[in-house]
């Protein structure tokens, strides 16, 4: 995504030339390759999340902090942070970074539908990692509760609280 910004700035905003080969490779083919191989390979484009395209934005928004906070002045006058159009300009390059990757996303997400791809699963990992991801807490609180639990119904371990829970009709036999 950060190529493309590149490529598009650099092209139309500054007029930038592609007469040498470096440029040509940094500003045009590069970018173009990474774009084709999203589109055409585009591995794991199923497990790319909707927020994803908004944490795109980071990068260049830190970058645009240090360079105003730096003082440089490598860009013309496009990104003068002293000119009136300076904030329209930044806030185009937002709007144009999210819109080009939920377009992004959305092709993802077309391509994986009609190509039958599912997102990975989580696999159980022991000591409740992947319970702790999904309810977007600490694997160690995740080990508290357990051991709690476990101490209120006298287990020591997993397969006494499996034990405690079919004795008790907790569940049902498969």
């Amino acid at each position: 995504m950060l190529l493309l910004l590149v490529c598009v700035t650099f092209i139309t905003i500054m007029g930038g030339s592609l007469n040498k080969t470096w440029s040509l490779f940094e500003h045009l083919i590069t970018p173009m390759l990474v774009l084709v191989d999203f589109l055409a390979v585009g591995r794991n484009q199923v497990a790319v999340k909707w927020w994803h395209p908004i944490t795109w934005t980071a990068f260049p928004l830190a970058y645009l902090i240090y360079y105003v906070s730096a003082g440089l002045h490598m860009y013309g006058s496009f990104l003068n942070p002293k000119k009136s159009s300076f904030a329209g300009t930044v806030a185009g390059f937002v709007v144009g970074v999210l819109f080009v990757g939920f377009l992004l996303f959305l092709f993802g997400m077309m391509k994986a539908s009609a190509t039958g791809q599912r997102p990975p699963r989580r696999q159980q990992q022991p000591g409740g990692t992947c319970l702790a991801a999904e309810l977007f807490i600490g694997e160690t609180t995740v080990k508290t509760h357990i051991n709690n639990c476990f101490a209120k119904i006298g287990a020591r371990n997993r397969a006494e609280a499996v034990r405690y829970a079919f004795r008790e009709g907790l569940t049902r036999d498969r």
